[in-house]
């Protein structure tokens, strides 16, 4: 509507309209709902992205000269028209302040997301309306908005794969990345994951630090390092066409018109393979006519290339003898990302774990239901509030592997590993033991019971992270933590420089004043049970158990109070005990709810003898009297007993008699 609103009435000699979107798919779009009505008025509809061929990006970029009823342009353009190319005649620009950045995610795909652009970039944008004379800019995002966008871009080496840009400078002799003059350094987690990437593909030598011969072969093709090892493996066994045009549906723009309904299900668990059977087939529907051509313009240059690669034979060469091209597919993408290996953690479930531990979950746009094992191609951006894929990565692109072939490709990767684990369900510490590819389970985990020694240290961390649902919960230590955190409080309280007792209100709620002679000086910081206790508490409780249920079967409060620290047991003791004794001899629990008073509940002949109502903390804070009738009924509550023993006591004295 604002590209309607700008252009009614407008003349030629105000220039054309560019347009900033976000990417592909907004721009077409909002072509198709602006184009007709804007040729009514005398505007051509063009299109300006990365994905154009140069004829198509000429026309956008060049100014018309054409006498037709078409005499100015509006130019639906990503930020590849921010500043990378100057385009005549623009008068106004429509600014979406949207654009869609390449970046690395924690599972290590690059994906494209949506994001607000800079302050920088929002100058620079407005600025092509004023190249070759007066403009106007028109900014779609609020003073608010723009209180949140940054000043600049992240520099592009922070937050996209690193393996390229490392691929080049080892070819130029620099063996120790780490320690390169960088103008923006990289993370060192990034740079050495990337490092990871490059040996496990075989391209760089660990010990030496220098390209291998495939690695200098690689660098000559016009691909990522991962669709490169493809190209290589597919070449080293006479199929180079076959690998080229894999590699090219692995880069290029997706061919497929995804639609609401999902996944191609036609049963080959390969959305490589749906994809390379389009490619063949002229008659496939759901395609994307202009993105194919292009996949196909880029496999024959991979194909040209890859024919001139000079490689060295390998013992395992031959091993796409007699297998169906569709076979050969499906190694092929193996060989190339070995490391996006992922095992279906249930069947008939979505989620999987990829190597490196990273969760992942396969989109409804994948075709892969059924496999175990696949290769995790690429990632999208999960929908809007989507449940249950918070923390996982959302795959789109995902094809069929098995695990003879990992055994066939990578044996000598495979090790025999065991974990010790903490088992939800049995609530005990168990040792699984698999053979795993890195951190991968191959093979199905045998389980047994851990050991005393091994389960030690994983059931102390196990409790320590459900220590409020296993511990705090217990009567027992539910109590002990009750007392400490009433004794913080008092010492920490303030009051006006005098000593004040915590007066009761009707309700039995109370403020409890402390000065600051309160007597707790230096104390403090030992009134908390602060993870250090907990650690040390569990440490014995732990000790010799496997099982959850045989810590908590023990008798903790015991094993607490010979781990608190050694100023606040005695505190605790004195100040804020867990009983008091009172006249008739009876031990009284003392309760020390949250925000109240504490309090004991007692009959009122067993409290004959005392004059004033006992103080807690020092003296600052007395104890609130729960007064039960012979009967266990409740008649009064009072934290002031001298004057209940005036006041109120005969009123109650009357009251239990009539009864």
């Amino acid at each position: 509507s604002m590209i309607l609103d700008v252009i009614e009435g407008r003349s030629a000699r105000e220039g054309d309209v560019l347009v900033f979107l976000p990417g592909t798919r907004e721009i077409r779009g909002v072509r198709e709902r602006v184009q007709d009505r804007a040729a009514r008025m005398g505007f051509e509809t063009v299109e300006l992205h990365g994905s154009l061929s140069l004829e198509d990006q000429d026309r956008a970029i060049k100014k018309s000269h054409a006498s037709g009823a078409l005499h100015s342009k509006i130019v639906l353009a990503t930020n590849i028209a921010e500043t990378s190319l100057t385009i005549d005649g623009i008068g106004t620009v429509i600014d979406s302040g949207l654009a869609r950045v390449s970046r690395f995610d924690a599972a290590g795909f690059s994906r494209l997301q949506l994001s607000r652009i800079s302050l920088a970039s929002a100058t620079q944008r407005s600025g092509r309306a004023g190249r070759q004379g007066p403009g106007i800019s028109h900014r779609l995002w609020s003073k608010f908005d723009e209180s949140s966008m940054s000043d600049f871009e992240q520099p592009e080496i922070l937050r996209t794969d690193l393996t390229e840009p490392l691929m080049t400078l080892l070819a130029q002799g620099v063996r120790d990345p780490e320690s390169f003059s960088w103008f923006e350094k990289p993370p060192t987690v990034s740079l050495r994951a990337a490092l990871t990437t490059l040996d496990e593909l075989g391209f760089r030598n660990p010990a030496t630090g220098e390209l291998t011969t495939d690695g200098r072969e690689a660098l000559k093709l016009p691909l990522p390092v991962r669709p490169a090892r493809l190209v290589l493996e597919a070449a080293r066994v006479g199929q180079v066409r076959l690998g080229s045009l894999i590699a090219a549906l692995l880069t290029e723009k997706d061919i497929v018109l995804r639609s609401s309904s999902g996944a191609d299900r036609s049963g080959l668990e390969s959305d490589i393979l749906v994809r390379f059977h389009k490619l063949n087939d002229p008659g496939a529907r759901d395609v994307d006519r202009i993105a194919k051509q292009v996949c196909l313009r880029a496999a024959e240059q991979i194909e040209r290339i890859a024919s001139g690669l000079r490689l060295k034979p390998s013992s395992s060469a031959n091993w796409a003898k007699g297998l169906s091209e569709d076979e050969i597919v499906l190694k092929l993408v193996l060989l190339g990302y070995p490391d996006r290996i992922s095992r279906r953690r249930r069947e008939g479930e979505s989620q999987a774990r990829m190597i490196g531990g990273k969760g992942v979950r396969l989109s409804q746009f994948s075709s892969v239901e059924r496999s175990e094992f696949f290769i995790s191609l690429d990632s999208m951006e999960p929908p809007p509030h989507a449940p249950g894929i918070k923390n996982e990565v959302l795959i789109s692109l995902a094809s069929h592997i098995e695990r003879p072939w990992v055994e066939q490709f990578f044996s000598q990767h495979l090790k025999p590993t065991s974990e010790i684990v903490f088992d939800e369900n049995s609530r005990s510490v168990l040792e699984q033991s698999a053979l795993c590819l890195r951190d991968l389970p191959m093979t199905e985990p045998r389980v047994k019971r851990a050991s005393v020694d091994y389960a030690h240290a994983v059931l102390v961390e196990a409790c320590l992270e459900n220590w409020t649902l296993w511990f705090s919960s217990r009567e027992d230590i539910r109590a002990l933590e009750d007392r400490v955190q009433f004794l913080r409080k008092a010492a920490l309280g303030t009051g006006d420089g005098k000593t004040e007792a915590a007066v009761a209100s009707t309700d039995g709620r109370a403020e409890a004043a402390v000065s600051s002679d309160a007597g707790f000086v230096g104390e403090e910081s030992e009134m908390t049970l602060d993870e250090n206790f907990r650690r040390e508490f569990l440490e014995e409780a732990c000790f010799g158990s496997t099982k959850l249920d045989e810590v908590l079967g023990k008798d903790l409060l015991e094993i607490a109070n010979r781990h608190l620290p050694s100023g606040l047991s005695g505190l605790l003791r004195k100040e804020a005990p867990e009983k008091i004794e009172v006249p008739s001899g009876s031990q009284m629990k003392i309760n020390y709810p949250e925000e109240r008073l504490p309090y004991i509940e007692v009959r009122i002949q067993e409290i004959f003898g005392w004059t004033e109502s006992p103080k807690l903390a020092k003296g600052r804070v007395p104890l609130q009297l729960h007064l039960l009738g012979p009967n266990y009924r409740p008649v009064q509550i009072t934290s002031d007993l001298a004057s209940f023993w005036k006041t109120g006591y005969p009123e109650v004295r009357k009251e239990l008699r009539l009864r």
